[in-house]
């Protein structure tokens, strides 16, 4: 127990507590200090020199939960508490009155998620046999401990703090090592790696009891925490046949037909000497997912695998996209909501019971499913008297909302990327297009926006990919501003994707908007203001490049389209955004201005509220006019 005055760094300038305290200013004090710029064990490495006999660290965002904290430099002498944004608004007035910390009052941590553990499922591409699906392969596989103490090596009894993956990571390794060592039989990793993930603790919640935690979903905990007793007893392991893994990745579905059908092949091998019977029980992790009847799993009531046998069984999922709502996911202003992921997300784990004995097994299973439309439309039309008219159809589950540009590029070059773990992206533009909305940023600031389809979906608009767009607005050929995608407040930071606009050819600026980007998707509509351009007035005609950047592995460019040319607030193609129920027809309008050297060469149609379609590639439609 520590006792002291309360003092907020605040009131002797120095809030963050990331510079020096005077010397001695702060003997016998409980200090006070805000999360943010240093880590935080310089805040209380600064606080303990001060004289300080404990440290508060007050969280900067909102939230139920205190963050927790790795090593990052300074050398603590004192406790430090992390406490919420909340509670940091109650002590601040507080402040010289006296405070006490007991750290036998601290809520339990056992069995909850550390806030900071990163939160699957992956992005990138998961193939199943002749399907492509598109990221979303459930991760982390397992769990183990990620926030405590460990033994510093070479110093007898020393420990130390040592968190996060460095900390988990070496747990579930050893545990392997364990498991190998006390069957004796050669295993391969993925046997491995299944026993551990059949046999984990699945109560696991999201965060503390104290804090209203509830049971974590599959995408924080795969199998579960590790548990490599119950993997020493269990005589058997369970996995998905293709994959080899001890989980069922549906992944993100585009379910477009009603019913979507996908399944997986599990095999069930037996290392003992006595055969085992197994009920199967696929069960869902949250009630309400399975109250909805829009996903359902079937697989055969039982198995029966023989001594040092394998055997293997099918389990099906049925989605009813009509049972489906809305999709909540957006890479703007959702792009850092757990609860809109949460919300996506049906999950659960296929069990396999022995009759409660320890070769009793588990499979986490977790799927994305969103409701898709299903557009066709003309490749080109002929106008007449300054009107062309395309017809769209739309043959899926979901209405499809079109956002009509006027085309003003193209690319037909494809790259290859490379396969899981290489580094190697590839996200090629397809169409690019453009429109713009006089006095929609103001008066006389006229609010633009540039639409992409690439040939590639990628997970979310803030890694790999970044997209970067360059204006000439002189016409001398010389680029002048250049807006980029970017994660607001950096990396890690928000989870949401702006557009950020500033002077060529750096990569500083300011963002008016969030990038309109759905999570999964292949399209992007990127906006900005005239004013963000230096005021450029309507009428006048501006040149523009697109170009694609990996922003995470190697920093270089992927590929880009120019020249373009339109002229602003008079783009020669013009529609308006139309909406398409599922199962009808709607004639869309597109309005021809005269040529007028641009790039112009017909309308952008982007389906970018949704999929469109379970194939890649088939979120817009290009029509050329003639």
């Amino acid at each position: 127990m520590t006792s002291g005055l309360l003092v907020y760094g605040g009131s002797v300038g120095n809030p963050l507590g990331c510079v020096p305290f005077a010397t001695g200013s702060l003997a016998g004090r409980v200090l006070l200090v805000d999360r943010g710029t240093c880590a935080v064990s310089v805040k209380a490495s600064n606080g303990a020199a001060a004289g300080a006999a404990a440290v508060i660290i007050a969280n900067n965002v909102a939230g139920n939960v205190p963050p927790t904290f790795g090593f990052g430099g300074g050398t603590p002498t004192v406790p430090a508490l992390s406490i919420t944004q909340a509670a940091g608004a109650i002590l601040r007035p507080l402040a010289g009155q006296p405070a006490t910390i007991d750290a036998g009052s601290a809520p339990n941590l056992t069995g909850s998620v550390v806030a900071t553990s990163s939160r699957g499922p992956t992005a990138g591409q998961m193939f199943y046999g002749n399907q492509t699906q598109y990221g979303q392969v459930i991760k982390p596989e397992i769990g183990a401990p990620g926030a405590s103490l460990s033994a510093v090596a070479g110093s007898g009894t020393g420990v130390e703090p040592f968190g996060g993956t460095s900390g988990a990571a070496p747990m579930v390794a050893g545990a392997a090592a364990l498991l190998m060592d006390a069957t004796g039989w050669q295993l391969s990793p993925f046997e491995l790696k299944s026993r551990l993930m059949n046999t984990g603790e699945r109560q696991i919640f999201d965060s503390p009891a104290v804090f209203g935690g509830q049971l974590a979903p599959i995408t924080r905990i795969g199998g579960g925490e590790v548990r490599i007793d119950r993997a020493i007893g269990a005589q058997a392991a369970a996995w998905e046949s293709i994959s080899r893994s001890g989980a069922l990745s549906f992944g993100m579905v585009d379910a477009f037909r009603n019913p979507t059908s996908l399944s997986r092949i599990v095999v069930v091998r037996n290392y003992g000497n006595a055969p085992i019977t197994y009920s199967i029980t696929p069960t869902f992790r949250f009630a309400n997912d399975a109250a909805t009847g829009a996903v359902m799993l079937n697989a055969p009531t039982s198995i029966s695998v023989g001594a040092r046998s394998s055997r293997s069984f099918r389990i099906v999922m049925a989605i009813d996209p009509t049972r489906l709502t809305s999709w909540p996911l957006n890479s703007g202003p959702q792009g850092g909501n757990g609860d809109a992921l949460t919300a996506a997300e049906y999950d659960g784990y296929v069990l396999l019971d022995a009759d409660g004995s320890a070769n009793d097994l588990a499979l986490p299973w977790h799927v994305m499913p969103r409701r898709a439309s299903d557009v066709t439309a003309p490749s080109d039309v002929l106008s007449a008297g300054g009107i062309a008219a395309a017809t769209l159809t739309n043959n899926g589950a979901a209405p499809a909302f079109v956002e009509a540009f006027s085309l003003i590029g193209t690319s037909s070059l494809v790259t290859a990327s490379g396969g899981a773990g290489q580094g190697l992206i590839a996200v090629d533009p397809r169409y690019v297009g453009v429109r713009s909305f006089p006095n929609v940023c103001g008066p006389g600031d006229t609010a633009i926006q540039v639409g992409l389809n690439a040939y590639q979906r990628v997970s979310h608009a803030n890694y790999p990919v970044e997209v970067n767009v360059d204006f000439d607005t002189t016409g001398d050929g010389i680029y002048d501003y250049t807006g980029f995608t970017v994660e607001a407040g950096g990396f890690a930071a928000s989870g949401q994707n702006i557009f950020a606009v500033g002077a060529f050819p750096g990569l500083s600026g300011t963002a008016r908007f969030f990038t309109n980007h759905t999570t999964n998707s292949a399209d992007w509509v990127l906006t900005l203001c005239s004013s963000q351009l230096g005021g450029v007035p309507l009428g006048r005609r501006i040149g523009m490049r697109l170009t694609t950047y990996d922003n995470y592995f190697t920093g270089r460019a992927l590929n880009s389209v120019e020249p373009m040319i339109f002229v602003l607030g008079a783009e020669r193609f013009r529609a308006p955004d139309t909406s398409v129920p599922a199962g009808t027809s709607v004639s869309l309008p597109i309005a021809v201005g005269a040529p007028s050297g641009t790039s112009e060469t017909g309308a952008l149609l982007l389906l970018n509220t949704g999929a469109n379609g379970a194939r890649e590639g088939n979120e817009a439609r290009a029509i050329t006019v003639r």
